[in-house]
């Protein structure tokens, strides 16, 4: 499964250092939509976690930096 944090790709492990309170929305996408979206890696689906807009800068840089 693909998983997208605000239009970017991430591995799951990344998802551990994630905290669910800078989360805004979690969507699972498991049809042709995410397949038309996001590609053929959402083709077993895809979770799309979309932050709330102050979560940026409470990321340490090292987390930002995985972003860029």
């Amino acid at each position: 499964m693909n998983h997208r944090l605000d239009d970017v790709t991430l591995e799951e492990s990344f998802l551990n250092e994630l905290v669910p309170e800078w989360f805004e929305s979690v969507n699972v996408i498991n049809d042709r939509d995410g397949v038309k979206k996001y590609g053929s890696l959402a083709e077993d689906g895809v979770i799309v976690i979309s932050l709330k807009k102050n979560s940026w800068e409470k990321m340490t840089p090292e987390l930002q930096n995985r972003f860029k």
